[in-house]
């Protein structure tokens, strides 16, 4: 069952943080061979992979999934889901508008406008084209794919649908961008198409961090058990100053196991990678959090000024009614988030992964003239002579 440490129990700590760190290299192996496959082969390979991994018989007409379905699809699922489908894609929507980046230019000097332009990705989620892979349709999925504006569907998974998109087959088109979570060979293949295609970030086993010195036991119990159900490498951990509060937690995380249909699952995670970990003070349980950088941080407070303690984390639930679970699914903010120490260096997918801002400069004469001995100054520092020469050509007949 789960344990409580003290913070300074170095060698419990490093096991969780590092509960995976070796996994992604070692399915690198296995997955070249599939990814090389079907960059060669295209389709034939992604019907062979699918069968053996899956076990789907799929033809080439079987890969795409119709229109017509689709909509046969939607028009089947319960009114309930598709009521909670397009509570959840409104709720993005939402979010999504109030990130969208937008143009701008200033004059830095005089003669001298510089600017940002914002443009879409052509081809990948959210944006001009969206592909859809997924190894196992179900009509839910269709109708969440209707709901979302997916353009395409296609009936594979895995490692091998990771590489279709990357390089194109007969039936699935080449994208400019992947996002999405996966197993470690949907990662590992991730990365190996990674600068022959964008991706968002690899992600590993998910994990959620609750830091609380008051707060309902039931609730942190709850939240715990709801990230170890997840997968036997899921890592649930409460930080707290508050002796008391903890052994009430661990308690009631073995009470609330007793009834969950996900035991075994959560059980083994939550033994072998959870942690009740006992800090100082409020400020050690930020420090603490911050070497960590979560995927999921609850904070068991209402008090916004507390994040500005938050450094690094993928998304941050604040208050007793902010439970992980929202994020999943309804919330709004977009659920594809850093694991293992990422969100030291990026935040979860936004609507900035699917745009490109590239920069632009409109210089006069005297704007040039301005910084023109600068820039032959360095041009000529670095060797490149006509570089220097670019700019004085502009001003021999003055």
């Amino acid at each position: 069952m789960i344990s409580i440490i003290k913070s300074g129990n170095k060698a419990k700590v490093k096991k969780v943080k590092e509960r995976s760190a070796n996994a992604v290299d070692d399915a690198i192996e296995r997955v070249k061979k599939i990814v090389m496959d079907v960059k060669k082969v295209g389709d034939e390979a992604v019907i062979s992979y699918t069968k053996k991994f899956d076990n789907v018989s799929l033809t080439k007409n079987d890969i795409p999934v119709s229109r017509k379905e689709v909509k046969e699809a939607y028009k089947n699922v319960n009114p309930k889901i598709i009521s909670s489908l397009k509570t959840a894609a409104a709720n993005i929507a939402k979010y999504a508008e109030c990130q969208l980046p937008s143009e701008w230019k200033k004059e830095i000097n005089k003669g001298i406008l510089v600017g940002q332009i914002v443009r879409p990705l052509d081809s990948a989620a959210g944006v001009k084209e969206i592909i859809v892979c997924c190894p196992k349709i179900t009509k839910e999925i269709l109708a969440a794919c209707e709901i979302a504006g997916a353009d395409k569907v296609f009936r594979v998974g895995g490692a091998q649908a990771i590489a279709a998109m990357a390089y194109g087959t007969e039936s699935i088109p080449k994208v400019n961008k992947i996002v999405g979570p996966g197993n470690i060979y949907v990662t590992a293949a991730k990365k190996l198409v990674f600068g022959d295609v964008g991706i968002d970030f690899l992600a590993g086993p998910s994990e959620i961090m609750i830091i609380a010195e008051k707060a309902n036991p039931e609730f942190i119990a709850a939240d715990m058990l709801s990230q170890a159900e997840h997968d036997a490498m899921a890592s649930s951990i409460l930080v707290t100053p508050n002796v008391s509060l903890a052994k009430q937690v661990k308690q009631e995380i073995e009470n609330q196991l007793k009834k969950l249909k996900t035991k075994k699952i959560a059980e083994k995670s939550l033994k072998n990678f959870g942690a009740i970990v006992i800090v100082k003070n409020m400020d050690e349980a930020f420090e603490f959090a911050n070497d960590f950088a979560p995927e999921h941080l609850e904070i068991m407070a209402y008090d916004e000024n507390v994040l500005s303690k938050v450094r690094n984390a993928g998304a941050v639930f604040l208050g007793e009614y902010s439970p992980e679970a929202a994020g999943d699914y309804c919330s709004g903010p977009n659920h594809v988030l850093p694991t293992q120490g990422v969100a030291k260096f990026r935040a979860g997918l936004c609507v900035m992964d699917f745009f490109k801002m590239p920069t632009f400069q409109r210089l006069t004469k005297k704007g040039l003239q301005g910084i023109k001995d600068s820039i032959v100054n360095i041009a000529e520092l670095e060797g490149l002579d006509a570089h220097a020469k670019s700019v004085k050509k502009r001003f021999e007949n003055d």
